[in-house]
């Protein structure tokens, strides 16, 4: 397949999940021819060796921590996800002596000599989780962001999850890193995670299906983080502790006297704080008014745009600020071309498909995979 036709079809697939008339619901499933051709491409010359695969479920038993016949079949598992896609490289032999090249080249399509190959290992080098898309007509940019914000962060968490699965499953002991990629339609962003990100710690299935199920009230309610979830104790917390200590036998008139200070004190407190906080929603407001003054189309705003939203939202929303701000911008920059994939501490900014930046790292993850491939053959695969 050309790189032309690859290319057209990923821009019909993107315009059918903007499609009113043939994709009125927007659910997830209207992703899925994107990026599937998304995973054809970024496969390369290595399609075929790489595997792009829907639905591939990862799971694991206790057994399987056990010495046991590597070809028996044990049915049912303790633990098990299933990413949305997954890319699958195996490493084979002969079953019997022989020239692994010749057998390969001796394949035809009324000869496929799989009883002759046998499957050494397995490798996972790419998982994908994918949410249904953001409205295609938000009236503004904080109805766009807002559903992007809940639905990037769900899929983010998901595709983390996955990774510490496949990392726990005794078959895949060998694989050291995974490329994850988390998908709200035609907006993506990735993450090449070490296996040595979870340590030693064992997947947790049921603390796994516990937060997709969070996640899942959170994409409904459209907010990231749960209002009731428990919070560390703030430092005011703690030094009111301690004050309560410092001053136990004071009379009734000190007590009083005190009160009344930390009443005033927590008075001003409170105003200054109104105050910044009324300043800050001001100024998101007149920024999201800006950007409805020059949008062209529904839902289409600059990365600039885009940034600076996210960055005055952490000013006065702190639900926002906890889920955001360890990003410096929103949508991944240029900034980051220097950074090795395999050298970042955690998820990448947002990008669009069909943008630069999109397609730059796009590119890095397929030279990525390549060499991943090559790196992973075993010489009996080659030789």
């Amino acid at each position: 397949m050309s790189n032309i036709l690859l290319l057209t079809g990923i821009a019909f697939a993107i315009s059918f999940i903007l499609s009113v008339k043939f994709n009125r619901q927007r659910t997830e499933d209207s992703t899925h021819p994107v990026w599937s051709l998304i995973l054809i491409q970024l496969c390369g010359s290595n399609l075929g060796r790489l595997q792009p695969v829907p639905q591939y479920r990862l799971y694991f038993s206790a057994i399987d921590f056990t010495d046991l016949d590597p070809n028996e079949t044990i049915s049912g598992s303790d633990v098990e996800v299933i990413p949305d896609f997954c890319i699958l490289l195996h490493r084979a032999v002969l079953g019997q002596k022989g020239v692994f090249k010749s057998l390969l080249s001796a394949i035809q399509p009324t000869h496929l000599p799989s009883r002759a190959i046998k499957i050494t290992s397995i490798f996972i080098p790419l998982l994908v989780e994918l949410k249904r898309p953001v409205s295609r007509n938000c009236d503004n940019i904080d109805e766009l962001m807002s559903g992007l914000g809940t639905m990037m962060k769900s899929a983010q968490s998901q595709a983390a999850g996955q990774a510490h699965c496949l990392f726990s499953i005794p078959n895949y002991h060998r694989q050291m890193h995974v490329v994850l990629i988390a998908a709200v339609g035609e907006w993506w962003s990735f993450w090449v995670v070490p296996r040595s990100r979870f340590g030693r710690k064992t997947f947790n299935g049921e603390q796994y299906v516990s937060n997709v199920n969070d996640r899942l009230e959170g994409e409904q309610r459209n907010n990231p983080i749960e209002e009731d979830s428990a919070k560390l104790m703030s430092p005011n917390q703690i030094r009111e502790m301690e004050d309560f200590i410092a001053h136990a036998g004071e009379t009734p008139a000190q007590i009083k006297n005190r009160h009344d200070a930390e009443r005033d004190a927590r008075q001003r407190q409170r105003a200054e704080r109104n105050m910044i906080r009324q300043h800050n929603e001001d100024q998101l407001q007149k920024s999201i008014d800006k950007n409805q003054e020059i949008q062209h189309e529904p839902g289409a705003f600059p990365d600039l745009a885009i940034n600076e939203y996210s960055q005055r939202r952490s000013a006065c929303d702190e639900e926002w600020k906890v889920t955001w701000e360890f990003r410096r911008e929103f949508m991944e920059s240029d900034l980051g071309y220097q950074v090795a994939l395999e050298d970042r501490a955690d998820w990448s900014g947002v990008m669009r498909l069909g943008s630069k930046t999109s397609a730059h790292y796009l590119d890095q993850i397929r030279n990525y995979l390549n060499r991943f491939t090559n790196h992973n053959l075993e010489e009996e695969d080659i030789s």
